[in-house]
């Protein structure tokens, strides 16, 4: 008995539980009249097969989701950059403009007094 599953965004329960898998599976050790005897070995592993699979692609989509993270830090380490460089500059040209207003006034008080002596 083949068992198949959906696996979307969100994970859908198989029809049978791991502890129903269990139980099936020693039942019908217990029991030999069991007609399910055949069958539970089979679900055993349709499960296990089940679970290898779910595994897998839980690993990948977790290791795309990790490059897509790592490369978004990367960019906004390089924005962050770009951001301080730009800081920078500002603040250095708005010292400068600060500097030469600074310069003007003393050399017109310069004049000034040479002008009044």
């Amino acid at each position: 008995m083949w068992t198949t599953f959906t696996l979307h965004f969100v994970l859908q329960k198989p029809t049978r539980s791991v502890l129903e898998y269990e139980m099936s599976s020693s039942d019908a050790s217990k029991n030999p009249n069991a007609s399910s005897s055949s069958s539970a070995p089979a679900d055993a592993q349709d499960l296990t097969v089940f679970v290898q699979s779910l595994l897998e692609q839980m690993q990948s989509r977790f290791a795309q989701m990790s490059d897509a993270i790592i490369g978004r830090i990367d960019e906004m380490g390089s924005r962050i950059d770009e951001l301080e460089k730009s800081i920078a500059d500002l603040m250095e040209q708005t010292n400068e403009d600060g500097s030469d207003k600074n310069q003007e006034p003393t050399a017109s008080a310069a004049k000034d007094k040479t002008e009044s002596v």
